[in-house]
């Protein structure tokens, strides 16, 4: 289970990898083959670069990824260990080296999170931590080992009540979405925290604060 609270409406619990394949000179090399496998499930996805060199691809689940990268007359590149986060764009920038399809390139390292295509700012929480937590973490007596109550780990965020959060000074204007799904109660829209669950079934969290 991934959550996302998200200040704003026009949010995604999916994350991003973006970024641009070059050669050893810096030059942009287009109609290069991408293809990004999900460590946990094997799950493949695949795109080519665009005239300019650039690729993206959208809506991945979090989670941990391996790149690979071929174009005829270079080396195969094969990135792992490539970490994607719930509302977050991962730029993952290759270098290719002229070579055979015999020679590769293999990198293990934990790409950069960056979010220059917006001005969005983000906190994640891993399960990790969650499950660190204790276990009767939550907001009142009736929020005990309520998952939303991770929200109050993230910066700028404080609480009167979960009808009543306030963001970075700000109230009022927030979503609170599990796997794409409004956790809004349908009858009551001030009722924000219809869905709740279980803690163990969420893998990570993430706060998307935007203007």
């Amino acid at each position: 289970m991934l959550l996302t609270m998200t200040a704003l409406f026009a949010q995604s619990d999916r994350g991003v990898i973006t970024g641009t394949v070059t050669d050893s000179t810096g030059a942009l090399i287009p109609g290069v083959r991408i293809v990004l496998t999900n460590a946990n499930t094997g799950a493949n996805t695949d795109t080519v670069t665009t005239g300019t060199g650039n690729y993206t691809l959208l809506s991945l689940p979090a989670g941990t990824y391996a790149l690979k990268v071929s174009h005829q007359g270079f080396s195969p590149y094969e990135q792992t260990n490539i970490q994607v986060r719930v509302a977050v764009t991962t730029r993952v920038e290759v270098a290719l080296s002229v070579g055979s399809a015999a020679e590769s390139i293999r990198v293990s390292a934990e790409s950069t999170q960056l979010k220059t295509e917006s001005a969005e700012q983000s906190t994640t929480i891993t399960g990790k931590q969650i499950a660190e937590l204790p276990i009767n973490f939550g907001i009142g007596a009736g929020a005990i080992r309520n998952p939303l109550s991770f929200a109050q780990m993230t910066p700028g965020a404080t609480f009167n009540g979960w009808n009543n959060i306030s963001i970075n000074g700000g109230s009022g204007n927030f979503k609170i979405m599990f796997e794409g799904q409004e956790s809004d109660s349908a009858r009551q829209t001030l009722v924000s925290d219809e869905l709740q669950p279980s803690v163990e079934a969420i893998e990570q969290f993430t706060s998307v604060v935007s203007g």
